[in-house]
Parts: structure tokens; C-alpha cells; sequence
């Protein structure tokens, strides 16, 4: 009996010990995959980039993604270098400011998206690299939006479906000599698209370099603009078939440039008369709105100022000649 109960006992640690074995593999197979990192501050920030240690001896690998919990990282003159392959970087919104150089690339198959980059010499500094997508991003308020570096090892780099505008020197500056840089699906400021050589009627942020950036967007990609009327302005005494002005101030409270579809709207008995446009309208401006209007009959009339979703209205009474 003792016997049976000592080849139970031994076959039961066995057990044990390859049931211990399996849950150490999965848990180091497991640390060994893609991880995501919530980034929540400038220093850890630039520790995961540069390839360093942060938190708890933690250390990003090829297949990471970083994802950036703050909304504002100031640089304080030092550029981020992203020196890790293989990463995607998400920024959720998140702004980088206050460098010279705001990100520099010395990595390969990189995915960076969802990043405000303004306000500095150059947004992205592309150098060593290779197989690199830049999506989604807004880029603004540079001396120069990307500049690509014209070293032997840059290659395949693919710029789409950012908003590039408002960069003073260039939107993009890339080399003439090195394999096309792939910079369709674009917003660069302007309907006509961006100032080339290949686009000379184009009014948007200029390109240079062997960039093919056909076909562009239409209209800012990402735009959350915030609309608001003031300073409606409508004489109190108002005469038929006298002409009359009437305006208003359209203001943008957001950061962000987008397209406003604007129109005024006068409606009375039997009568309607509405005119319309489309502006691009820049961020944290203001777009005065002048009219001249004659009214054909005497009665009450509802006139209407209305912007995307937001609109202002005013009744007034419009009387016979004396």
C-alpha cells in the first residue's frame, strides 16, 4: 500500500511540475507579444522612443503600440528620436510642441498616427529608414511640415490622409534623387491642392522633391471646427424695395480649420429667397458676413444666418413707402 501511495505522490508532482512548466511558457510567450503602452507622460515618452527602460524595467520590441494619454507633450527644446523598429505610435489628439525638430525617424516600419505637430521648425524629420506609413495626423504652423532626409537608406515612406496646411516653407521637402515618396489622399490647405510643379495653379502648403501627392483631399481631414454667430446687425426700420444691409460675424472658437457651408435665408408669406456659399475658415478666426437686400413686399419676414449645424434668426416687420 505504501508503495502504490508513493507512485501516486511521485506522479502527482509530476503533474505538477509540467502544469507549472506550461503556465511559465504562456506567461513568457505571452510578455514576449505585442504589447500596448498608455504613455502618460514626456519623460517615459521619450525613454520607449529612444529604445530605454521606463517604469518597472520596461522596454518596448518591434510590434508595440504606443498610445499617448496626454493631450499636450511639450519637448522644451529636444527633439523626440524614434530609434525602435517596428512600432505604431497612436496619438490620440495628443499635441507635440515647443522643439525645434518635433520628431525625428532613425527606424523601420513605423506607423505614426493621430499626432498634432505645430509650431516648430520642422514637424517630422525623416532620416534613416525605411517602410514607414505617416497617417492621420495634423501637421500645421511649421516652417517645414516633413522633410525627408536624402540618405541612402530612406525608402518607401507613405504620407496619406494627413492635414499639411499653413506650413510657411514647405509642406513636404524631399529629395530629387531617392525612390518617390508616396504623399496621396492629402489635405494641403486648399481645394486646388498643394503648390508643385506639376500643380502650378495648386494654393495649398508647396511640395518639392519626388513626391506623388495626386490624388488630394477636398476639404481638412480630422476638422472639428466650433461655429457661432455675433454682432447681428438688422436696421429696425425696414422699407419695401428699399435696400438694406444686414451682417453678421462668423466665428471659429476651435483650433482646427474646416470647411463652413453658409447661407442667409429670408422667408415670408409666399416668399423665399436664400443665398449660399462655401468657406474654408481658419482656426480661432473670425468671417464678417455683409448683404444687401431689398425686400419685394410689405409684411413679416424671418431672416436666418446658418453655418453647418448652427444658425441665428431674427423676425422683422417690413413696411409700405410712406
Amino acid at each position: 500500500m505504501s508503495h502504490r501511495k508513493s507512485g501516486f505522490g511521485g506522479l502527482m508532482l509530476l503533474l505538477s511540475v509540467l502544469l507549472m512548466g506550461c503556465a511559465s511558457f504562456v506567461e513568457e510567450m505571452a510578455q514576449q507579444g505585442p504589447q500596448t503602452f498608455h504613455i502618460n507622460s514626456m519623460s517615459t515618452l521619450k525613454q520607449a522612443l529612444s529604445g530605454g527602460t521606463f517604469g518597472a524595467d520596461v522596454s518596448v520590441s518591434p510590434g508595440d503600440v504606443l498610445f499617448l494619454a496626454e493631450e499636450d507633450f511639450n519637448l522644451n527644446g529636444e527633439s523626440l528620436n524614434i530609434n525602435v523598429d517596428g512600432l505604431t505610435i497612436i496619438g490620440n489628439g495628443a499635441t507635440l510642441t515647443g522643439s525645434d525638430t518635433l520628431l525625428t525617424i532613425n527606424a523601420n516600419n513605423l506607423t505614426i498616427e493621430g499626432l498634432r505637430l505645430e509650431d516648430a521648425s520642422v514637424g517630422i524629420r525623416v532620416e534613416q529608414t525605411s517602410h514607414v506609413v505617416i497617417r492621420d495626423n495634423i501637421i500645421r504652423g511649421n516652417r517645414v511640415g516633413i522633410q525627408v532626409s536624402s540618405g541612402s537608406r530612406v525608402r518607401d515612406i507613405e504620407i496619406i490622409n494627413n492635414d499639411i496646411s499653413r506650413n510657411r516653407s514647405y509642406g513636404l521637402l524631399a529629395p530629387f534623387n531617392l525612390q518617390t515618396v508616396r504623399a496621396h489622399d492629402n489635405w494641403w490647405g486648399s481645394v486646388s491642392g498643394p503648390e508643385a510643379e506639376d500643380n502650378p495653379n495648386g494654393r495649398g502648403d508647396r511640395i518639392r522633391g519626388r513626391v506623388d501627392f495626386a490624388p488630394f483631399l477636398l476639404e481638412p481631414v480630422n476638422s472639428h471646427i466650433q461655429l457661432q454667430f455675433a454682432d447681428v446687425t438688422i436696421p429696425e426700420f425696414i422699407f419695401i424695395r428699399q435696400p438694406v444691409s444686414i451682417s453678421a460675424t462668423l466665428q471659429n472658437t476651435s483650433f482646427d480649420e474646416g470647411f463652413a457651408n453658409i447661407s442667409l435665408e429670408i422667408v415670408g408669406e409666399n416668399y423665399s429667397d436664400t443665398r449660399r456659399f462655401t468657406q474654408t475658415i481658419l482656426g480661432e478666426t473670425s468671417l464678417p458676413l455683409f448683404y444687401e437686400v431689398t425686400f419685394p413686399r410689405a409684411g413679416e419676414f424671418t431672416i436666418t444666418f446658418r453655418a453647418n449645424d448652427v444658425s441665428v434668426s431674427e423676425t422683422v416687420i417690413v413696411a409700405p413707402p410712406f
